[in-house]
């Protein structure tokens, strides 16, 4: 039997990496609760949309405080990161996608890669949680 090849998520289109990350409407719906207020994810994606090399060269870290700076050119690698972990979560296991659970997610993993309390001594993890926007924008 011959898996389908129709997006699992969205329902509405062959599967493709250039459908997943630039074209789903449900990957959009989870970017907009992380980026959204900050950057419009359309705005990424239509400056990007023919490849996650694109998306990647074109990603511009427009954040003016240190900790934003540093969170601006570790989120899109995060973005992508964590939407493949969803869909193989959601494909795989079963496991329900949540818009919150995936906003916390890519907070959770950003301070992880960013070396977390050890290397952003002046700023703690609930910074992210709670301060998000002002963190990016400021």
């Amino acid at each position: 039997m011959c898996p389908s090849s129709i997006c699992s998520l969205c329902g509405n289109s062959l599967e493709s990496v250039q459908h997943l990350f630039f074209q789903c409407t449900r990957v959009r719906d989870l970017w907009d609760t992380v980026i959204g207020g900050v950057v419009g994810p359309q705005d990424v994606i239509e400056s990007s949309s023919s490849s996650v090399a694109d998306f990647l060269h074109n990603w511009l870290p427009f954040y003016r405080n240190p900790l934003g700076r540093k969170l601006g050119k570790t989120l899109p690698f995060v973005l992508l990161w964590t939407t493949c972990k969803f869909r193989n979560d959601y494909i795989f296991r079963g496991i329900e996608i949540d818009r919150w659970k995936f906003q916390l997610e890519v907070k959770a993993i950003s301070w992880y890669w960013l070396g977390g309390g050890t290397q952003n001594k002046n700023h703690r993890f609930e910074e992210l949680v709670f301060d998000w926007q002002r963190l990016l924008t400021s």
